[in-house]
């Protein structure tokens, strides 16, 4: 299972924009779709698509594909320099599953991977929320807030929703958030998956299985000498922690308190609570709210960061282990570095906001499949 974990860095990178390299190829990727559900249905004649993106390129270059009869496939003529990610694609049942990313090792010209599918069904039964954090920042001017989730679908068909939300998407979990709350922003994985109803902020995403990362954060805006945190979440948490830098004194009856927490030289009161059943809420009591905001104008903004550019680094707190695979590490890099530089390029405006949008949503979504992929961490 997955262990307590803290967030602890975002690692921003610059690159230049450069396409593909018109070099001698002769790599080969081959593998096959397989469908993960028990008696799972046929992947034979799927459309498939292989997705190249250079180290310091801001968009891939898409080459089609199809799936033989018992759904093998190969993509030849690939460029192998170890810059370079592959992913492979296949969508079944109008969802989008994703390889994992493929790169060629110094003189390796061959690679295998596998594309896993699923059906999909309505109940929510496998749902359940691995780890969770809340991140509070207190100062003069209110508070701001980071919330971060590890969604885990514990079963063998892809979760998509039984209520029906805006132009027929469907809500597959409901996101706490207080209606006073101003200045949200979504983390990159979350992007376009999460709209606005009358029940709050949604996700409309299927969840596939394994495990699945949202990230966001918001302000409360307004001066106070104390605040009354609420949540309440219909999915069961395995792990809460909940972190605040900035208030004199904290309350609550669901969560115990923990020794503090020390990240990037800023000191945390630290508490957890585990196993919260769905449907309950959990309350802290915060007062003492600071005064002075010198530091935490500072803090937001790295907080800011994090979300905004998906840069997390997780760890487990004990023994020091990656919950991600060290080789996925820098490949994320690598697109942070991309999507900062494109976002640097269109404040300067070297680029138009269509092309800017266009070459940023792929890139998030490279990000996005990179973490999508069951079996993260845990023991």
């Amino acid at each position: 299972m997955i262990k307590r974990a803290i967030i602890l860095a975002l690692v921003l990178f610059f690159g230049l924009a450069t396409p593909l390299a018109a070099a001698e190829s002769d790599g080969v990727i081959s593998g096959q779709v397989v469908n993960g559900s028990p008696g799972g249905g046929v992947t034979a004649n799927l459309e498939l698509t292989l997705e190249a993106l250079a180290a310091n390129a801001t968009e891939p270059v898409v080459t089609p594909g199809q799936a033989d009869d018992e759904g093998n496939f190969s993509f030849t003529g690939l460029n192998t320099d170890t810059s370079y990610t592959y992913f492979v694609t296949a969508t079944y049942l109008d969802i989008t599953y994703y390889s994992q990313p493929v790169t060629f090792a110094a003189e390796e010209t061959a690679k295998t991977t596998e594309v896993d599918v699923y059906e999909t069904t309505e109940g929510d039964a496998d749902l359940s929320i691995a780890l969770s954090h809340t991140i509070i920042l207190a100062d003069t001017d209110g508070l701001s807030i980071t919330e971060f989730f590890i969604f885990q679908n514990g079963g063998g068909y892809t979760y998509i929703g039984s209520e029906e939300a805006l132009n027929g998407a469907r809500i597959t979990a409901l996101l706490p958030i207080p209606s006073t709350a101003s200045n949200i922003q979504l983390g990159s994985e979350v992007g376009d998956n999460a709209i606005f109803t009358d029940q709050g902020l949604a996700y409309i995403a299927p969840i596939i299985p394994g495990y699945t990362q949202v990230t966001y954060a918001y302000r409360i805006d307004g001066t106070m000498s104390e605040y009354t945190f609420t949540r309440r979440l219909e999915i069961t948490q395995s792990i809460y922690e909940f972190l605040v830098q900035g208030a004199g004194q904290i309350e609550s009856q669901e969560l115990t308190r923990e020794n503090s927490l020390t990240i990037q030289d800023v000191t945390y009161d630290y508490f957890s609570g585990e196993s919260v059943p769905a449907g309950q809420t959990v309350t802290v009591q915060l007062s003492g709210l600071p005064q002075d905001t010198s530091q935490q104008t500072v803090l937001w903004v790295l907080v800011t960061l994090i979300v905004l550019g998906g840069g997390l680094a997780f760890f487990l707190r004990r023994g020091g282990r990656r919950m991600a695979p060290e080789a996925r590490g820098g490949q994320e890099e690598q697109l942070l570095s991309q999507i900062a530089r494109l976002d640097d390029e269109f404040e300067a405006g070297e680029i138009d906001e269509e092309d800017y949008r266009l070459k940023r949503s792929r890139l998030k979504n490279s990000l996005v499949r990179m973490r999508q992929r069951p079996g993260v961490g845990g023991e």
